[in-house]
Parts: structure tokens; sequence; C-alpha cells
């Protein structure tokens, strides 16, 4: 993969990198729910990530661990489904279909 290459993955990374995380939980008898933005492909601490979800939200402290676990499968989950559609994208829409179509298309039909 030269340098082209990179840039160019680079640059359809930038359209599909977020997705929104959805956690619910009960507290005190109240449903909650909390929606945040991912930046995805997800690089980071989960755990550390939970805990600052816990801290600017006010969300109670013992429910770090499912957070962190929810999070963890969510960003795993939404990494691959991101990259799996980025080469689908590649292949569909990119030039490898186009020159396989061209050549059926260019076939003489007896």
């Amino acid at each position: 993969m030269d340098a082209g290459d990179q840039l160019q993955l680079s640059e359809d990374l930038q359209d599909l990198r977020t997705a929104s995380f959805l956690y619910q939980f009960v507290s005190k008898g109240n449903n909650y729910r909390l929606r945040v933005p991912l930046r995805l492909p997800f690089e980071g601490n989960a755990r550390e990530y939970a805990v600052r979800l816990i801290a600017a939200h006010r969300i109670p402290c013992h429910l770090e661990d499912d957070l962190c676990k929810s999070l963890e499968e969510f960003a795993k989950t939404a990494t691959l489904e991101m990259l799996d559609n980025l080469a689908e994208r590649k292949f569909y829409g990119g030039s490898v279909f186009e020159k396989v179509s061209r050549r059926v298309d260019s076939v003489p039909q007896a």
C-alpha cells in the first residue's frame, strides 16, 4: 500500500467516522437514556471514556462496569460495520467493479 492509497483510505474514513452510542439504564426507579456520538474507529480506552461520561452526565458510579462493557461491544461492532461498508463501497463502487463490468460487456455475443 503506497502513500496515495493510505491518503484515499483516510479520506474515505472521514465520511463514516461517527456513530451514535445509546446507553439505557434504570436509577431510583426511573428509566434514563444516554446518547453520545462516538468517533470511529474507536481508538481510545473504553473504561476512561465511560468514567468521563459518568462524571459529565451524573450517571451513578455503580453502572461503570456495565457502561464500559456496553461501550466496548458497541465500539467493536460499529467499527467492524463501518469497515465492512467501506470495503463494499470500495469494491462495488470503485475501479475493480468497473473493470470487471467492462470486460463482461465487451465479450462478443454468439
